[in-house]
């Protein structure tokens, strides 16, 4: 801070800013006297290019801490505020081909479930039908079978 003309034990309040860029992944750190704050080029005593999410997890405490040895120095944050951008988090490319993939798997996987549901149960039905036309035939109590023979005969 000596190269930017700011004393930290002044007694002055001393305001720090710093702006984090998600889209362009910069950090600017500027440094006011007072409560004057004016964002131009003098004000920035770093910008830094940085990629936040290779050296961050996704949960984040900030807090401040500041120490003098074994003097003694009174250090007051008087007011903070943070804005963040949510870091870019898009899914690994097998887990946006994966969940499509299987969703579509189970959706064919239930229908034909259902198909062949239906079919045991139709083909059963069938049967059935089959069978009750066939015990009247058997019995005399539905139509006769007759052989073509008989029938050109009679």
């Amino acid at each position: 801070l000596n190269n930017s003309g700011i004393r930290i034990a002044s007694g002055s309040d001393i305001t720090v800013m710093i702006i984090f860029d998600g889209a362009s992944k910069v950090m600017n750190v500027s440094v006011f006297t007072g409560n004057r704050i004016s964002i131009n080029a003098n004000s920035t005593i770093m910008s830094q290019s940085i990629d936040l999410s290779q050296h961050l997890p996704s949960e984040v405490y900030v807090g401040f801490s500041a120490s003098t040895g074994m003097g003694s120095e009174l250090n007051c944050v008087r007011s903070w505020y943070f804005n963040g951008d949510d870091m870019d988090e898009t899914q690994p490319l097998w887990f946006v081909i994966f969940i499509p993939i299987m969703s579509l798997v189970l959706l064919v996987c239930v229908v034909s479930a259902g198909y062949l549901c239906w079919r045991v149960k139709f083909k059963a039905k069938q049967a059935e039908d089959d069978d009750f036309s066939m015990q009247g035939i058997e019995t005399g109590l539905g139509p006769k079978k007759f052989k073509l023979r008989d029938l050109k005969v009679a």
